[in-house]
């Protein structure tokens, strides 16, 4: 069960990703947590975890790369001794967030023109 940030919460800068599992994950088990932006695939945002939390900024996550916006996340567990790592338990119901500002924390981007990713 996803916790926090809330559904449709707006973020910014590194955050607390909080869940909640009623069972023990077995030994070569792991969460997952999983971002990605409505009508694309899912990938997994973070490192593998063993807890039911997380900090860390979302603007950083993979294919997110400082593009704020709307994303979904979630998570599911895995079995991490499996290559490719297989899932274990059905993926949480997702949890809508606005993610906002840039990577590191600031609130927005600097006034003027910006360039795309990998330059102008």
């Amino acid at each position: 069960v996803l916790q926090a940030p809330a559904n449709d919460a707006s973020v910014s800068g590194p955050t607390e990703f909080r869940w909640s599992w009623a069972n023990a994950l077995g030994p070569n088990q792991v969460f997952e947590l999983r971002m990605w932006k409505e009508g694309q695939g899912h990938w997994g945002a973070t490192g593998n975890v063993r807890t039911g939390t997380i900090t860390f900024d979302p603007l950083t996550a993979p294919n997110v790369g400082g593009a704020a916006g709307q994303y979904y996340w979630s998570v599911v567990v895995l079995n991490a001794d499996t290559n490719p790592p297989t899932a274990a338990s059905a993926e949480a119901a997702p949890f809508r967030i606005n993610i906002s500002g840039q990577s590191g924390g600031e609130e927005s981007a600097p006034p003027g023109p910006q360039c795309p990713p990998g330059g102008c």
